[in-house]
């Protein structure tokens, strides 16, 4: 033992460490120190170097789906819409019920403390008409007119129910200036109209027989556009020619009658032009040979039913859009599923009119799943890379937010990263875009499940199966 001690220099009476030892525990821990420092700092480098470029967003939290937006919440919002008068709020899917709620949370902030008094619904102009008099006049039973509308179960939900009921329990108490409209904007179900207006145009002109002409109305039976599809892909070049001939002279005919009709938002008039005109839409749109054209005339259809409730119905009061984020979108997207073309959605249409006037929120989220009772059926969503847009918006929390896209510093990492294309989950496929130029903000929710289907729909869905 004592000459153990001897060797590392401790003093065999009192057990001090040697003046020796002492500078050589020195040297040891100041190489330690250094050690550490530098592996720490590799460490630390490679955590920097990880980090995804997003990560230097500031995400505004949503407390809770379903609730009203929190003070900070809506004040972000605020910062993303100020000074827009049409505001269009995207979605990565049609049947999400997170999405959809917190949708309808910011829809109701922006009645309540921004002034905006006009939905429009991607859903067929003609069939949301029925919407509009449920909300404004109570008339009709809105579960049963849900399951009216056109096409598929998009709306025939009880999250739909609940946002309808709200806005007429809104307007209740409202002056008519105060009410809330909701309208539809797309052209893809047009023969409900095509028939009003044939109605009106009848009785004002006998002799124009336009009940005994061929507009094709039984081409869109079930209002489906898949179907539609398939029916006009299936006509001759004659019978083509003749319903566009006759869907021109109904056009033309209603834009005359309009110019001395009252303007009100009913069957008459002004009305029965746009709908006169979403019937030659329709047609163009099912006549044309891609999916690219179809989907062009589609989003220039979009665009003019919108145009026009601004100029008709809303007023100066805003508008708020709920539609897809592929038609909110204020840049070109690609799908490759369906070839190589640039896609111009409506909202790019839009933005090039209104310029800062119109303003879109993108939807974003991250996992889920869809049993396989409800359309579409089974489905699981697993979290994406971070290399995508959902995968990358994962990367900022684990909850439910908003991100101000539209104040990001142009020189921050996160502004060069989402100014390039960045995959996005749309439907079931995916599309790729720019964020930084599609978007002026874009929230986010974490976990999504099915949105629910009333009984109707379900009701709908069983026999449909059976049928099959």
């Amino acid at each position: 033992m004592s000459d153990i001690n001897e060797r590392i220099g401790v003093d065999k009476v009192s057990g001090v460490i040697s003046p020796t030892l002492r500078s050589v525990m020195s040297w040891l821990n100041w190489i330690l120190i250094f050690g550490f420092l530098v592996l720490y700092g590799c460490d630390y480098s490679r955590a920097e170097e990880a980090k995804h470029p997003i990560s230097g967003l500031t995400p505004i939290q949503i407390e809770s789906v379903g609730t009203d937006l929190a003070q900070e919440m809506s004040d972000s919002l605020g910062a993303v819409i100020a000074g827009a008068s049409i505001v269009a709020i995207g979605e990565s899917r049609h049947d999400t019920r997170e999405q959809f709620l917190v949708k309808a949370e910011i829809f109701k902030t922006l009645v309540n403390e921004f002034g905006f008094r006009t939905l429009i619904i991607e859903e067929s102009f003609s069939h949301a008409l029925a919407i509009d008099a449920y909300v404004t006049k109570g008339e009709g039973q809105i579960r049963q007119i849900l399951s009216s509308l056109a096409g598929w179960y998009l709306w025939d939900t009880e999250e739909m129910v609940d946002l309808i009921q709200w806005i007429r329990d809104y307007n209740k108490s409202a002056t008519n200036q105060q009410m809330i409209r909701v309208l539809g904007m797309d052209i893809t179900a047009p023969a409900l109209g095509v028939a009003n207006v044939l109605a009106i145009a009848h009785e004002s002109d006998p002799e124009g027989e336009w009940l005994t002409r061929d507009f094709g109305n039984d081409l869109h039976e079930g209002d489906f556009w898949p179907g539609t599809l398939q029916r006009y892909r299936s006509l001759d070049e004659y019978r083509r020619a003749a319903i566009e001939k006759n869907l021109d002279d109904l056009a033309a005919y209603m834009n005359e009658f309009s110019l001395e009709s009252p303007l009100e938002i009913r069957i008459d008039g002004q009305l029965a032009a746009l709908q006169a005109e979403i019937g030659v839409l329709g047609h163009e749109m099912f006549s044309s040979p891609s999916i690219a054209e179809i989907g062009a005339v589609r989003e220039h259809g979009m665009k003019r039913v919108v145009e026009w409730i601004d100029s008709e119905v809303a007023g100066s009061s805003g508008i708020v859009l709920w539609t897809h984020n592929l038609h909110a979108a204020k840049s070109t997207f690609r799908m490759p599923q369906m070839g190589d073309d640039d896609f111009v959605p409506m909202g790019m249409l839009m933005f090039k009119s209104y310029r800062d006037g119109y303003r879109s929120i993108g939807g974003s989220f991250g996992a889920g799943n869809y049993s396989s009772e409800a359309p579409p059926g089974e489905r699981r969503f697993l979290r994406q890379d971070p290399s995508s847009m959902d995968g990358a918006m994962g990367q900022l929390a684990n909850s439910n937010f908003l991100v101000n896209l539209r104040d990001l510093d142009r020189s921050e990492p996160a502004s060069g990263w989402l100014a390039k294309e960045r995959e996005w989950r749309m439907q079931d496929v995916s599309a790729f875009l720019n964020p930084l130029a599609a978007f002026d903000g874009v929230y986010y929710v974490d976990e999504v499940s099915r949105a629910t289907l009333t009984p109707n729909a379900l009701k709908r869905h069983s026999e449909a199966n059976k049928a099959h």
